[in-house]
């Protein structure tokens, strides 16, 4: 996960500026891109909980 998150503050907007506010923060590199790779873990749960229970959509 932490190469991902460090792929993803090159190329995805939200996350670079995420990384950048945890460096301005004062965390170091490997801390910032920790955090980031944490928000990747919740992103990723909630994503695969919805899979295992889709939320029921009617047609009406």
């Amino acid at each position: 996960m932490h190469q991902f998150a460090l792929q993803t503050a090159r190329w995805v907007p939200w996350a670079r500026d995420y990384y950048l506010r945890k460096r301005k923060e004062g965390k170091q590199h490997h801390e910032a891109a920790r955090a980031l790779a944490n928000i990747w873990v919740r992103i990723l749960l909630c994503y695969v909980a919805e899979q295992k229970n889709p939320t029921m959509k009617t047609n009406s």
